[in-house]
């Protein structure tokens, strides 16, 4: 009898172990690999990308902190970036803007927004398949106060800063992010805006 419980105990212990290490393969320190992963990304120097907005679709290639995108089909709109400055060329008409006129369309500044006010959502991590590898699908909630102060702080006027009150209680920004376990490569990232008042948006990179 005796005997018995010391290999009952023994087995039990084993099994303990072996749980303990298997938890630790099932879950890792996502936060770190998905800070490693976003890193990766912004660090890499030239690289293209397709969105999908609504019945939109665009091609767009990034250049360090440059990029343009291009519509598919008509009209013919391309959006190109150049130093801090940013055109918009429609048919044969074109117009210049700043960064904080047009708003974030290059994955680097979405990466950066999520870098600096985003926050993982650990019970909505999950393995998948991904072009017959093992992917990870994260998501990122975006900090809506964080987000408020970050737009304000890009504007340097007060007559700017009266058009985004409260913002946090207007727009909800969530991404959902798919990237190769094994080389921390980034695929896909889907982005959904829910208005306070107004229907859900959704934008598709792909990469």
């Amino acid at each position: 009898m005796y005997l018995r419980l010391i290999i009952y105990v023994y087995i039990l212990t084993l099994l303990v172990g072996c749980e303990s290490l298997l938890t630790k393969d099932i879950k890792p320190n996502v936060k770190q690999e998905w800070g490693q992963m976003l890193k990766k990304k912004m660090e890499q120097m030239h690289y293209p990308f397709r969105i999908q907005a609504k019945q939109d679709r665009f091609i767009g290639k990034a250049s360090k902190e440059d990029w343009y995108v291009k519509k598919i089909g008509s009209p013919k709109i391309q959006i190109e970036k150049k130093g801090k400055q940013i055109t918009i060329y429609k048919d044969r008409e074109s117009e210049v803007l700043n960064e904080e006129q047009l708003g974030i369309v290059s994955p680097r500044d979405h990466l950066l927004l999520m870098e600096e006010v985003g926050e993982i959502q650990h019970k909505s991590v999950h393995n998948i398949s991904w072009e017959k590898k093992m992917a990870r699908q994260v998501r990122v909630d975006i900090d809506e106060k964080k987000l408020s102060q970050k737009i304000k702080k890009r504007f340097s006027s007060d007559q700017h800063t009266q058009f985004f009150p409260k913002l946090s209680d207007q727009v909800r920004v969530v991404y959902h992010l798919i990237y190769l376990i094994d080389t921390q490569t980034l695929k896909q990232m889907k982005i959904h805006i829910q208005p306070k008042n107004g229907m859900k948006q959704e934008i598709i990179y792909s990469f």
